[in-house]
């Protein structure tokens, strides 16, 4: 006989196991909503009186977290000693080279006289990423300014934003420049427009020419017609500011087929201007092309009613050029 070999007995161990300490229905619904609770922490951020952790002496409790789609933040003051003190809120993404401070107002885009615990209030734009995106997580900044002068970094976190359409604007400022009249200074306004930074130029940079016995200088503001979006309006000012703070205004409206996408100054008296301030506003199409029809309307009623308002921008910069040299 053969000898017989004796198996281990498994059939415990293929039978599921039932344990008297599984979690009961109760808690795994907690579990769920602590989960989600700390799942929602992602996208927003609380800051509740640590402001003197970053930067001594000032406490602001804030909740910031991003709109459902696009680029804003929406903010909420919740407490601390110092909200009667601040005067101005400014966010920015901290993750992206060219941003800038976007300054908190109301919701229907009011500067805030005084901020009160409580209330929640809206940073439009902040997030910059370089092109469209469905997803984009960054960090942002929250600076406060207080009644004393004190700048103060309240909350420094990270938020992620769906859905960034980034405004046609910023396709457009690496090709603005400013060229003289016979076109031999062509000089990049990236600067002027993202930063806000002044630009000087010398007398010798621009061609005078003699009209009628008269020196003209010629100053031209021009955006490349292929960088138009076919579904954007623009509107290029120029202010010149003499020495005495007067101010003439030139206007030019620039549609996607314009044969002539720019503005030029011509300055006569050179003698009297110091500053050119260029505002670069960008409107829908359609909104801009209707209130065209209303605003032309008004002009043949004989203006008897109320001017019709402009709409409200996708997207605008401005910048000082500051004439500087011999003649300014």
């Amino acid at each position: 006989m053969y000898p017989v070999e004796v198996l281990p007995d498994v059939s415990n161990t293929m039978k599921p196991h039932r344990k008297d300490s599984a979690v009961s229905p109760v808690i795994a619904v907690l579990l769920i909503l602590a989960i989600t609770v700390a799942c929602a922490g992602v996208t927003a951020a609380v800051s509740l009186g640590f402001a003197d952790n970053l930067q001594s002496g000032k406490q602001v409790g804030l909740i910031v977290k991003p709109a459902d789609s696009g680029g804003d933040v929406l903010v909420t003051i919740v407490s601390g000693k110092d909200v009667p003190e601040l005067t101005k809120l400014e966010i920015i993404d901290g993750g992206a080279g060219n941003a800038k401070y976007q300054e908190v107002k109301h919701s229907d885009g009011m500067k805030i006289a005084s901020f009160t615990a409580g209330s929640g209030y809206v940073a439009e734009n902040v997030a910059f990423p370089g092109n469209r995106m469905v997803s984009y997580t960054t960090p942002v900044i929250v600076k406060g300014t207080f009644k004393d002068g004190t700048e103060v970094i309240l909350l420094n976190t990270k938020l992620s934003f769906s859905n960034i359409i980034v405004s046609p604007i910023y396709g457009i400022l690496n090709d603005f420049f400013v060229e003289n009249y016979d076109g031999s200074v062509n000089v990049s306004l990236m600067d002027l427009f993202l930063y806000g930074q002044k630009l000087s130029f010398t007398h010798s940079q621009f061609h005078i020419i003699d009209n009628n016995g008269k020196e003209q200088h010629g100053l031209t503001i021009t955006i490349p017609k292929g960088m138009l979006d076919e579904n954007i309006f623009a509107k290029i000012t120029i202010s010149k500011i003499d020495k005495d703070g007067n101010t003439e205004v030139n206007t030019n409206t620039i549609g996607a087929i314009s044969n002539n996408p720019s503005l030029t100054m011509y300055t006569v008296d050179k003698e009297k201007y110091e500053n050119v301030v260029v505002q670069l506003d960008l409107y829908d199409k359609w909104d801009y092309q209707e209130y065209q029809k209303k605003y032309n309307a008004w002009k043949k009623s004989g203006k008897t009613e109320d001017e019709p308002e402009e709409p409200h921008t996708v997207g605008s910069q401005s910048g000082t050029i500051t004439l500087t040299g011999k003649g300014y």
